[in-house]
Formats: structure tokens, sequence, C-alpha cells
């Protein structure tokens, strides 16, 4: 079952800001960067526009349930399926 961090943007600019701030955070909290990246299909194309300019090669998943403002940051599988 794949688990994600839910990630709402209340205050950056621009969506390349708010995703490169929840990546920082993820990867404090976690130490490793997110499986993938799911936003909002409207989302997507900027998404992945943050991301190439970040230097970050990650899937982006684009996803009706993601609102728009929100970022979803797959967590690894764990091992035994828990």
């Amino acid at each position: 079952m794949k688990a994600y961090l839910t990630y709402r943007n209340g205050h950056h600019a621009t969506l390349s800001e708010f995703i490169a701030v929840a990546l920082g955070d993820y990867q404090a909290r976690v130490g490793a960067l997110p499986a993938a990246l799911a936003v909002n299909p409207k989302a997507a194309p900027e998404a992945r526009q943050a991301l190439d300019a970040l230097g970050l090669v990650l899937d982006v998943t684009p996803c009706g349930g993601v609102l728009l403002g929100e970022a979803w940051l797959q967590q690894a599988d764990k091992k035994g399926g828990q």
C-alpha cells in the first residue's frame, strides 16, 4: 500500500517555491527524497518544471484527488508490507 505525506501551500508565491520547501521538509523528516510526487493534473506540468529546475528526478503523478495547492509526497515502501 502506498503512503503519502500531504503538504498544503499556505503562503508560498509559486508552485516551484512550495515544492522546494515541501521536499526540504520531507527530506529533513524522513532522511530521503520521496518515491514520487502526486499533484493535481492541472499542476503536473509546472511541478515537472519545478523538479527540473531543482535538478531532481522524481515521478510526477497527476491525481484528481489532490487539490490545487497540495502536493502528496509518496513514502518509500516499507519492507514486509507494513
